[in-house]
């Protein structure tokens, strides 16, 4: 053999081997330090940086050869986090620990709520519900023990609070403190948050919470300029319903239903009765800058709403108008009525609204209730005041004037008949989701015939006693 030959592919095979040498040199583990430490990776780091950061920090001997051998396994990008490496792990057990982050970042923006932020965490971090529900509960208790007093001072000058509200208010920590009302929506540093992917939510919770300490300077101030001004109100409200005795306007269905004919008219005619149901009057006052004036002016009118300690507070609510038929003063847009047709020729709904009433109290419905008077606290229409105690029942019988519907030129069959009682809530009640009462009727105008089908109503009709 060419001896020239021979020391040709002689040196050929050691620059091969010399080569396959320093690839896998490069490969091997650059230290004999075994301890793991966390890798971060930023995040929304390119590749380039991920392998460049893995070099500089010794968990790699080269960033082109390892990104050589990351493309061999059809790698494009790696997971922004935290992993767990030591320094003499080799280059293909550094590829493997990069698969999976211990460590994850989650990105808050600004604005977000307790039940949202819960949310984006569970989402990144596949928490089960339970562990989303801990995460919620956790996050508003220390809060809420963060902020208490701040919260309780900010409230007391943005809502005029008196010492009776503050007192509830600072008493009602379990209600507070719950998910419920979320005060401290916005209240935190928003950015990339770097949680481990096996925490329990208490502990992630507190990470958060440490980093929102951390970078606030003045607690106050920055609550102030953050939280959520709904929930505040919402809160305002809840305190007032703890001390504010509301009524709760329930209607019943139409009675006594009965047709007549009057001159060329055909008029339907009923008795309407509602009550009320609160733990406290409807109670209306005319402005008493009007006081002592005679004559059938119109008069603004206040809604008298009393506290637990016996104290009150007036909110304008309309007017008193003078009923020239009745001969007394009347509430305006006080009820609606409204009759439909279900099953008849007519494909019009037939409205008919009588906007006033006198409020008094009428009909006993149950004066068994606590707070409810045995007799009649507001019995006369009077110009000053006005009113339906608990318990008791204001109600228009069918044999007064305007206590009718005309329905002349109604079709015979099958109508519905509603009883809105406060229909555009002017008046402050416990709740408004049962102003509404409805019978099924079916009429014939031309037999001046009534038949009752079926009552609806949104709550439970008792017995009445006169």
């Amino acid at each position: 053999m060419n001896p020239k030959i021979t020391t040709l592919a002689a040196s050929s095979l050691f620059a091969v081997i010399g080569a396959v040498s320093v690839f896998f040199y490069l490969l091997s583990p650059p230290a004999r330090e075994s301890a793991q430490k966390y890798f971060v990776l930023p995040s929304h780091a390119p590749l380039i940086t991920a392998l460049s950061l893995l070099e500089e920090e010794g968990y790699i001997r080269s960033a082109k050869v390892f990104k050589l051998l990351f493309r061999l396994r059809n790698g494009t990008s790696f997971e922004p986090g935290g992993y767990l490496l030591s320094k003499n792990m080799n280059a293909w057990q550094i590829l493997t620990a990069l698969k999976n982050p211990e460590q994850k970042w989650i990105n808050l923006r600004a604005g977000l709520g307790n039940e949202e932020i819960a949310e984006t965490f569970a989402k990144k971090l596949s928490w089960d519900a339970k562990e989303q529900e801990i995460f919620r509960v956790t996050y508003s208790a220390m809060y809420w023990d963060y902020f208490n007093e701040d919260v309780l001072e900010i409230f007391s000058q943005l809502f005029s609070w008196d010492t009776l509200e503050t007192e509830k208010f600072a008493t009602m920590s379990a209600v507070f403190s719950a998910p419920r009302f979320d005060f401290f929506r916005g209240v935190y540093v928003p950015g990339d948050y770097l949680v481990g992917a096996q925490e329990g939510a208490s502990h992630i919770v507190d990470t958060f919470f440490q980093k929102m300490k951390g970078v606030v300077a003045n607690k106050k101030s920055f609550l102030e300029e953050n939280f959520d001004r709904s929930a505040a109100a919402a809160a305002q409200d809840f305190v007032r319903d703890q001390i504010e005795k509301l009524p709760d306007l329930i209607p019943l269905p139409a009675s006594e239903l009965g047709m007549r004919k009057e001159g060329a008219q055909i008029l339907l005619s009923f008795d309407t009765t509602y009550w009320n149901e609160g733990i406290g009057p409807l109670e209306l006052i005319a402005d008493p800058q009007t006081k002592g004036i005679e004559g059938d002016i119109d008069r603004n009118i206040y809604q008298r709403i009393y506290r637990i300690d016996g104290s009150y507070r007036d909110r304008l609510a309309g007017n008193f108008m003078w009923h020239d038929t009745h001969l007394h003063y009347h509430y305006a847009e006080f009820i609606n009525y409204l009759i439909e047709p279900i099953a008849a020729q007519s494909k019009q709904p037939k409205k008919q609204q009588k906007s006033t009433f006198c409020v008094r109290d009428i009909t006993k419905v149950d004066v068994d209730m606590e707070q409810a008077p045995a007799e009649a606290k507001y019995a006369i229409c009077g110009k000053q005041r006005q009113g339906v105690s608990v318990g008791w029942g204001d109600t228009y019988f069918h044999t007064y004037p305007d206590q009718n519907i005309n329905v002349t030129h109604f079709e015979k069959g099958l109508y519905r008949l509603t009883f809105t009682v406060n229909p555009v809530n002017v008046f402050e009640e416990l709740r408004s989701d049962n102003n509404v009462a409805s019978v099924i009727i079916k009429i014939d105008p031309e037999n001046l015939s009534v038949e009752l089908i079926d009552e609806i109503t949104s709550s439970e009709r008792k017995p009445l006693s006169l």
